[in-house]
């Protein structure tokens, strides 16, 4: 009786390699998940560092624009305009350094297909910052022009007698998401 109790004691090494095979299997299955998580981790940590890049961009284009300073610019004997350009890519426009400074900039927004360019400039010389985000943006402005009925949306603001009662910015991150 003891050598049968010896024999059903251990095991087999069969057994053995069966349950190191399913082990392996384990592990390997473990470790893909593993890996896949961290992947879809970096992704999510990558679109939301876009995301901020773009709101970023918009609470600061928002503040500047929203002091732009109406300095009007001599024409000839006729055609005064305010300082304020602007196109579907590029604007630029006079308003008090975001820099805190205490003088005036000009700040000029211009855009390609992957980044946005800030260029701040003091209105009397000086040095100038650049600041870039990435992502793409367009603009149009909203007001009425001499010999207008009506105001309505336009996508170039330039040599205006006043500045645009509107600008709409459409924001894209770097890979199209808005």
């Amino acid at each position: 009786m003891s050598s049968d109790l010896r024999a059903m004691a251990g095991f087999t090494l069969l057994e053995l390699l069966v349950a190191m095979t399913l082990m392996a299997l384990l592990s390997i299955a473990l470790f893909g998940g593993l890996h896949l998580g961290n992947r879809v981790w970096e992704t999510a940590q990558s679109g939301t560092a876009h995301t901020n890049d773009v709101r970023r961009f918009e609470d600061f284009l928002q503040h500047e624009l929203a002091r732009t300073y109406p300095a009007l610019i001599s024409g000839g004997a006729t055609r005064a305009h305010v300082e304020f350009s602007g196109d579907q890519r590029p604007v630029r426009f006079l308003a008090p350094d975001p820099r805190k400074t205490g003088e005036m900039a000009y700040i000029t927004v211009s855009s390609d297909r992957r980044f946005i360019a800030v260029r701040i400039a003091p209105e009397l010389g000086g040095d100038e910052t650049a600041h870039e985000f990435r992502g793409a943006a367009a603009f149009s402005y909203f007001g009425k022009r001499p010999g207008a009925d009506h105001p309505q949306w336009y996508d170039d603001w330039r040599d205006q007698a006043r500045l645009p009662s509107l600008v709409r910015v459409d924001v894209r991150a770097q890979g199209g998401q808005v």
